[in-house]
């Protein structure tokens, strides 16, 4: 296949060859040789033909938001012209330093040369790399580019990174947040340590009637009797309720909501797991099997993270309370501290709202506030600029958030707001855990 540069020269030739045999010009059928030689001098030169290019080796596995860096060498040999050679980045990878795009000129002297950059993973998952490719063109531009690109591009397993929450401790006494450290569980072996005297209800141990509480407490004609109730063994549970709709990719590929959700996700399952609790999830708004059960120790969290670390978002609409009505009997029979990661928006208030109370009167306590925390993650965090129209902006935002705000802590939940361009999550879980 002629190239352009050569079809340019051969229909140059020929206008001025042509030319001078009608007009009988001896100097023109001269000045027709030029491009003729041209051509005939550039078509003995190859094209660079014997390249190589390899990547040096790299680790399958990383950690989401690690900087890792790629190195490539080249070598080069035979022919005069231009090599390009691109690493093509998977779209979830952001470039953090140097370039993934270099240009070599071949000359008389064979070439090795090897570049490096960094890049910045900002999502979790398997990717794979597209592989490197390259292109050599003739000094001329007279033969065919010559293409090549790396035969087994490699694959890297991105893993949400394990949160350094350890250095939060246990407080003795009463906590005033719905997550207390040294919370016990509600189903159990009793044990001898006093908790309350409440109200018989059928199915309560006989034995556990307080016969003098009861004839004190009851004067009248009614007999109400009262039973000892003592700490069950072990520690609580906790239940995750996490988002997979699409709407919670709010931002870019390179940073959005629900990335954030799936750390706040995974750190909170491996805080509370490495404190004994019991730890089980839900993703709502997710096709297929999405339900954990409730279970204790780290095989439990590699459950959970292998099952965040594949999670993609769809666009199926489900509610928050639909979801509690599907892991009711979980909820019944452990009465578990919750955790909710919604789409926090004015447009799925009402949603959210009536998920909340579904959750309240399953899990409520009397004259307590309810043990349900709420991860708002604002997409304002998240935006990029800067100067003073965008600190406005910003402003004006935080202020139609606070009646949704308000609406949920009337209803006594907590609110954890996280800013990850500022802080950590460990960071912020000891905030919402020791207020």
């Amino acid at each position: 296949m002629l190239t352009k540069e050569l079809s340019r020269s051969i229909t140059f030739f020929s206008a001025l060859f042509l030319g001078a045999l009608l007009w009988g010009n001896i100097v023109v059928l001269y000045v027709a040789l030029v491009p003729l030689l041209f051509t005939i001098m550039g078509l003995m030169i190859n094209t660079p033909s014997s390249i190589i290019v390899e990547r040096k080796e790299m680790g399958y596995t990383v950690w989401k938001d690690e900087i890792i860096t790629m190195r490539v060498e080249v070598s080069i040999r035979g022919g005069l012209g231009l090599v390009t050679v691109a690493d093509r980045l998977p779209p979830y990878f952001e470039l953090i330093e140097g370039n993934n795009f270099h240009v070599f000129w071949k000359g008389i002297r064979d070439v090795s040369a090897s570049f490096s950059y960094k890049v910045r993973c900002t999502k979790r998952g398997l990717h794979t790399f597209d592989g490197l490719q390259w292109r050599s063109r003739h000094l001329l531009g007279l033969q065919e580019p010559i293409v090549g690109e790396e035969e087994d591009p490699p694959e890297v397993l991105v893993k949400t990174k394990i949160m350094n929450i350890r250095r939060i401790r246990g407080i003795r006494g009463i906590a005033s947040s719905p997550f207390p450290i040294v919370d016990i569980a509600k189903m159990g072996v009793s044990t001898t340590d006093f908790r309350e005297i409440r109200e018989y209800v059928p199915g309560d141990a006989i034995r556990n009637i307080n016969w003098k509480a009861t004839a004190r407490y009851n004067a009248g004609y009614t007999v109400k009797p009262l039973v000892n109730e003592y700490e069950a063994e072990g520690k609580k549970a906790v239940w995750i309720f996490l988002d997979g709709s699409s709407e919670m990719e709010i931002g870019s590929t390179i940073e959005n909501v629900f990335e954030y959700a799936v750390e706040v996700a995974e750190g909170v399952a491996y805080y509370f797991l490495e404190k004994n609790y019991r730890v089980g999830m839900y993703i709502y708004n997710k096709e297929g099997n999405q339900l954990l059960y409730p279970d204790t120790g780290m095989r439990q969290f590699y459950k959970i993270s292998r099952e965040l670390n594949k999670i993609e978002t769809t666009s199926r609409k489900e509610d928050l309370k639909d979801a509690v009505e599907k892991c009711r009997g979980y909820l019944l029979s452990y009465n578990p501290l919750c955790v909710v990661i919604p789409e926090f928006s004015e447009e799925r208030k009402e949603s959210l709202r009536k998920g909340i109370k579904s959750i309240i009167k399953l899990i409520g306590r009397r004259r307590k506030k309810p043990p349900i925390m709420l991860v708002n993650i604002p997409p304002y965090y998240l935006s990029s600029g800067d100067g003073q129209y965008r600190e406005k902006a910003l402003k004006l935002i935080k202020m139609r958030e606070r009646p949704l705000v308000k609406t949920f802590e009337s209803m006594g939940i907590s609110i954890l707001r996280w800013n990850p361009r500022k802080e950590s999550f460990a960071t912020a879980l000891l905030r919402g855990v020791k207020r």
